[in-house]
C-alpha cells in the first residue's frame, strides 16, 4: 500500500500541502486501522492493512515537513 501511497499523497502534497496531506494520512490510517480490529475475515483484515498502508505515506511528509522547517 505505501508503494501507491506514496506517488499519490506525494502528488497530493506538491498541490495542496504538506499539512493536508498529514491530516488526511492520519484520519484514513485511525480509520482503515479501527476497521481492521474490527474485521471478521483475514481478506476484510488484509485489505483494511493495505489501505492503512497506503496513507502511511501520508504521514512521511511530517518528516518532510520537519526538515524543511530546520532547514
Amino acid at each position: 500500500g505505501m508503494i501507491f501511497g506514496a506517488y499519490l499523497f506525494g502528488k497530493l502534497s506538491d498541490a495542496h500541502g504538506r499539512r493536508v496531506s498529514a491530516y488526511l494520512g492520519f484520519a484514513l490510517q485511525l480509520l482503515f486501522g479501527t476497521l481492521a480490529s474490527f474485521a471478521g475475515s483475514p481478506r476484510t483484515f488484509l485489505w483494511c492493512r493495505a489501505l492503512a498502508g497506503f496513507a502511511h505515506a501520508g504521514n512521511l511528509s511530517i518528516f518532510v515537513l520537519s526538515v524543511e522547517y530546520a532547514g
